[in-house]
C-alpha cells in the first residue's frame, strides 16, 4: 500500500535540496552573499547536515538561548570576545556548533567565512613547516539554516551557523600545567612562534585558544583573528616555565614587524 505520509515527510525534510543534490538557496539570503558562502557548506549528502536539517526544521531553535536548550543543545558557552555561542548536541557527536542567535546584531556569514579562512591558512602553515606532530586545526564548515521556520518579524534573522570537528581538549587546569611542563620545549615554542608570527594570529596568544589535546598536540581552535599585526607576544610570556620564558622573550625580541599582506582564499 502506498504510504502518502511517508512521501510528504520525505519532501518536507529535503525541501531545501535541489534535484542536483546541491543546497537550494535560502530566499532570505542575498544571492551575492550565498555565492560567497556556498563553497564552505557542509556537503549536501553529509549525515551531519541531515541531522542539522532535522533539528532546525522542527523549530526556530536559533531564536534565543531558551529555544536552543529546548531543541536539545547543551554545554552552551558564551565567548565574550567574539560574542558567539559555542555548544554541542547529543545527536551531533564529534562536532561543536558556533552561532549567533536571532537576538544578536551580528553578521553571521562574515564571521564564519573569516574563521574558515583562518583555519585554512593555519593548516597550510603547519603543513608547510612540517609541524603536524605539534599542532592541528579543526575542520570547519558552514551550515545554511532552512528558510522556515522563520523568527518573529522584529528579530535579527540569522541564516548560517558554523560547524567544527570537536577537539579532545584537556581540562583548563591540565592545559595550563602543560604550558609550564617539559613538553613545552624550545622546538615546540619555536614552531608556535613561527606560525603565530607568519599568520598574524593575534588571538592565539591566549592559552584557551591554543589548548593541549589528549594526544599531546595543541589545537588552534579560534581562527577568526588571523593576519592581524602587530601580535602582542608578551601576553604569553608568563604562561611558560622560567627557562622557557627567556627563550620566548629571545624569539620575540627578533620579531620583524613587517609582515606579508593577507590575500583572502
Amino acid at each position: 500500500m502506498f504510504n502518502f505520509n511517508f512521501v510528504l515527510l520525505f519532501l518536507l525534510f529535503f525541501s531545501h535540496l535541489s534535484a542536483s543534490g546541491e543546497i537550494e538557496r535560502n530566499p532570505y539570503v542575498d544571492p551575492a552573499i550565498w555565492e560567497q558562502v556556498s563553497p564552505y557548506f557542509l556537503p549536501a549528502d553529509s549525515s551531519v547536515k541531515k541531522k542539522l536539517d532535522a533539528i532546525f526544521s522542527s523549530s526556530r531553535a536559533l531564536f534565543n538561548l531558551q529555544s536552543l536548550k529546548d531543541a536539545g543543545f547543551t554545554k552552551i558557552i558564551h565567548r565574550p570576545c567574539s560574542h558567539a555561542y559555542v555548544m554541542t548536541h547529543p545527536k551531533l557527536k564529534g562536532y561543536v556548533i558556533k552561532l549567533f542567535t536571532d537576538q544578536q546584531q551580528f553578521v553571521d556569514w562574515e564571521a564564519w567565512v573569516h574563521r574558515i579562512h583562518g583555519a585554512q591558512c593555519i593548516r597550510n602553515a603547519i603543513k608547510r613547516h612540517g609541524y603536524q606532530h605539534h599542532f592541528k586545526v579543526p575542520k570547519k564548515w558552514i551550515y545554511p539554516l532552512p528558510a522556515e521556520p522563520s523568527p518573529p518579524p522584529d528579530s535579527q534573522r540569522k541564516n548560517f551557523i558554523l560547524v567544527a570537528k570537536e577537539m579532545k581538549l584537556l581540562e583548563k587546569r591540565d592545559n595550563r600545567a602543560m604550558w609550564k611542563s617539559p613538553v613545552m620545549s624550545p622546538d615546540r615554542i619555536k614552531a608556535m612562534y613561527t606560525i603565530i608570527k607568519e599568520e598574524g594570529l593575534a588571538d592565539s596568544i591566549n592559552v584557551t585558544n591554543l589548548p593541549f589535546l589528549k594526544d599531546g598536540r595543541q589545537a588552534f581552535i579560534d581562527t577568526e583573528w588571523h593576519h592581524r599585526w602587530p601580535v602582542e607576544y608578551n601576553k604569553l610570556t608568563r604562561r611558560f616555565s622560567r627557562p622557557m620564558r627567556q627563550y620566548w622573550m629571545g624569539l620575540v625580541a627578533n620579531t620583524n614587524p613587517k609582515a606579508k599582506p593577507y590575500i583572502p582564499l
